[in-house]
C-alpha cells in the first residue's frame, strides 16, 4: 500500500511518461504478487492521447505488455488479442520479445499450459543469455519477472518443481542496478512460499523452514488478497514443528 502511494504521487509530480508508467507498471506487478485486485492496476493506467504522443517507442511497448499481463491476469482474452495486435505494430527494438511472452500468456489462458511453459522457458533462457542483459532489464524491468513467476506456477501446477525453482530464483542473480536489485527483490519474495513448499515436499525441513519464515517476516501485514498465502506460510511451520523437537 505504501509502495502504492508513493507511486502515485511520484506519477503525479514526474513529467513525461516516467512516473505514470512505473505507477502503472508497480500496479500490474501488484496484480501479479496477489496484492491487489485487476481494476486497481487498470484504474492506474494512462490514457491521455496527447500525452502518449510524447512517449518514447520503449516506452509504448512496455505500456501494451503491461496491457496484456494485466488481461491474462484479469481472464479477458478479448482484450489480449487487441493488445497483440497494437503491440505487432510497434517499433520498439525489443518488441518480438514482448510479443512472445504476451503468446505464452495466450496460450495458456487457451488451455495450453505445457504449451505455454515450453514457450516462457525458451524465452527466459534467450533473455539469460543476452549480452549485455543490463538494457533489456532497464527498459522493460517487470518483463523478467512476469515470465519467470508465472511459468513456475505453470511448472508447480505441472509437477515440475525442480524447474520451478530455477526460475523463482532469478532476483538472487539478475541485478543490473541498485533500484532493479531493490525491486526484484521485493516482488520476488513472494515466492518464497512456492520455494519453501518445494523444499518441504523434497524433504528439505531447514531450508523450508527458513523460506517460510523470511515469507512471514515480508508478509507481517498482508493486504486481504495476500492472507490466503500468509495462512498458507503458518500451516508449514505449524507441519514442520519446532525445531527442537526434530534435534
Amino acid at each position: 500500500d505504501d509502495a502504492m502511494t508513493a507511486a502515485d504521487r511520484w506519477a503525479s509530480a514526474a513529467g513525461g511518461g516516467d512516473g505514470a508508467l512505473g505507477a502503472y507498471r508497480l500496479g500490474v506487478a501488484g496484480v501479479l504478487t496477489g496484492g491487489l485486485m485487476p481494476a486497481s492496476a487498470g484504474g492506474r493506467r494512462p490514457t491521455s492521447t496527447r500525452a502518449l504522443s510524447r512517449w518514447s517507442d520503449f516506452q509504448k511497448a512496455e505500456l501494451l505488455w503491461l496491457d496484456g499481463v494485466l488481461a491474462y491476469l484479469d481472464h479477458n482474452p478479448q482484450r489480449m488479442g487487441a493488445v497483440r495486435r497494437a503491440l505487432a505494430a510497434a517499433t520498439a527494438p525489443h518488441r518480438p520479445l514482448l510479443d512472445r511472452s504476451l503468446a505464452a500468456l495466450a496460450a495458456e489462458a487457451g488451455g495450453d499450459r505445457k504449451g505455454a511453459t515450453r514457450t516462457m522457458l525458451e524465452l527466459e533462457a534467450e533473455i539469460a543469455d543476452r549480452a549485455p542483459i543490463g538494457d533489456l532489464l532497464a527498459r522493460y524491468p517487470r518483463l523478467v519477472t512476469a515470465n519467470r513467476l508465472l511459468a513456475a506456477r505453470w511448472l508447480r501446477s505441472l509437477g515440475e518443481d525442480t524447474e520451478a525453482v530455477r526460475l523463482l530464483a532469478w532476483y538472487e542473480s539478475m541485478f543490473p542496478t541498485a533500484v532493479v536489485a531493490a525491486w526484484n527483490s521485493g516482488i520476488g519474495s513472494v515466492d518464497l512460499l512456492d520455494r519453501a513448499e518445494i523444499a518441504e515436499l523434497a524433504g528439505d525441513s531447514e531450508r523450508a523452514r527458513r523460506y517460510f519464515t523470511r515469507f512471514l517476516q515480508r508478509y507481517d501485514r498482508a493486504t486481504q488478497a495476500l492472507r490466503t498465502r500468509v495462512a498458507r506460510a503458518s500451516a508449514g511451520l505449524d507441519r514442520l514443528g519446532p525445531r527442537s523437537a526434530r534435534a
